[in-house]
């Protein structure tokens, strides 16, 4: 399952090792590429901070038996060339930790996003809220010249896992 989903790069990346069955993404147009992408997905149209669209997805993934949830909630409240808008950021992660801890048979989530999430009080507020969701946690920081990427921008990753 894949939050904030846009045209489904994230979903191509690990295509090899899990089977994406749901995505969401507010925007239709991304909704659409995604579609078109990875068409075996169910795509939810909506918004992911909104409580209907929240529990379509966990019904669904509950239905599902979805064991991973991956993310990359919007990263321009969090990058230093965007507003730094840290509050609407947060929404967007608590979200996505909300609807993933509802899922029953969800193992692991991945987030990802800007470095500069780091550097924010919200990271701190998402790792004390993925702990008490039950979650263990590591984070990764990755640039694209780690995985044969043409760019040296930076990313992190957080995995959280329970269980």
């Amino acid at each position: 399952m894949e939050m904030y989903c846009g045209a489904g790069g994230f979903t191509h990346g690990v295509k090899e090792y899990l089977d994406t069955a749901l995505a969401t993404d507010f925007s239709q147009s991304a909704r659409a590429l995604y579609a078109r992408n990875h068409p075996a997905a169910r795509v939810i149209q909506g918004d992911a901070n909104e409580r209907g669209v929240q529990l379509a997805l966990i019904t669904e993934a509950t239905r599902l038996g979805v064991e991973v949830g991956l993310g990359g909630p919007p990263c321009t409240h969090f990058s230093q060339a965007g507003k730094r808008e840290t509050h609407e950021g947060w929404q967007c992660v608590l979200s996505m930790l909300l609807v993933h801890a509802a899922i029953p048979s969800l193992r692991m989530t991945v987030l990802e996003n800007v470095l500069g999430f780091m550097s924010t009080p919200q990271w701190q507020h998402t790792l004390a809220a993925a702990r008490a969701l039950g979650f263990s946690f590591s984070h990764h920081v990755v640039t694209g010249d780690d995985c044969g990427l043409p760019t040296m921008r930076r990313r992190v990753f957080l995995v959280l896992t329970r269980g």
